[in-house]
């Protein structure tokens, strides 16, 4: 009797040892396929983010820019503006804000110029209708506001105008005036570059924000659901563990 007392508490003992050891080897197992399906979502995430231009400024400012009739011009102005500066994030209307920048930094030095056919009032009236529309669209969401976009529309279209005032009355004074025709285009240029901006709005947003045509997409590109789905896959890993451990409990 004894022995075969001693035989089933030998059995039961290793029975333990089977069942600790299956739980031991279970729960590494779910560890290390959780922690790379976690790793895996984390390349995913960066590899779908880096598709979109709103990851990347250069390729910001080039999507933006493409949509003008001068796209190397203005990305390299808005850029070098850009890398002066510091922003959290980039988005459409901070772009087209800082080609607002880009006119008027250009525009400014013409007003210290002598003038004749009323052009220092015209370059007076462009600069401001553009430091008004700098204004309007400073920090919001300019691209968006329909009637922010009207008002900044007729603002740059005045601005441009008068620069062509300015510029057909330059045509009949003397050579020496060269230099300042130019700058004056310069100053149209970049002036319609924020206008072409405006226009195609909503080929620059389709660029910017394409339609999503999965959930997996929408998933990666969103922080939230993309934060909520690790959530749920570490409770489930948990939940999982608890479950085969109360089911081999020993």
């Amino acid at each position: 009797m004894e022995s075969v007392q001693v035989n089933l508490l030998e059995d039961q003992s290793g029975r333990k040892k089977r069942k600790i050891s299956f739980i031991i080897f279970l729960t590494i197992l779910f560890t290390i396929i959780i922690s790379t399906i976690i790793f895996g979502f984390g390349v995913l995430k960066r590899h779908t983010e880096s598709q979109y231009p709103s990851s990347n400024s250069v390729r910001a400012i080039q999507v933006v820019c493409s949509v003008t009739r001068n796209p190397r011009l203005c990305t390299t102005s808005i850029s070098a503006l850009y890398n002066r500066r510091r922003f959290s994030k980039t988005d459409p209307s901070m772009i087209f804000t800082l080609s607002l920048h880009v006119a008027i930094n250009e525009l400014k030095p013409l007003i210290s110029l002598p003038k004749s056919n009323n052009c220092g009032k015209l370059l007076d009236d462009s600069l401001s209708q553009l430091n008004g529309s700098l204004i309007s669209s400073d920090g919001k969401k300019s691209m968006d506001d329909e009637t922010m976009i009207r008002d900044l529309t007729a603002s740059i279209k005045g601005g441009i105008s008068n620069i062509d005032k300015c510029l057909k009355g330059l045509e009949s004074m003397k050579s020496e005036w060269r230099i300042a025709r130019v700058k004056f285009y310069m100053v149209k240029v970049y002036m319609g570059n924020s206008l072409q901006i405006l226009q195609n709005r909503n080929a620059i947003n389709e660029m910017f924000y394409p339609d999503v045509q999965t959930i997996f997409a929408s998933l990666m590109l969103n922080r939230e659901l993309y934060l909520l789905s690790i959530i749920l896959i570490c409770s489930q890993y948990l939940v999982m563990v608890f479950l085969v451990c109360n089911l081999l409990r020993v």
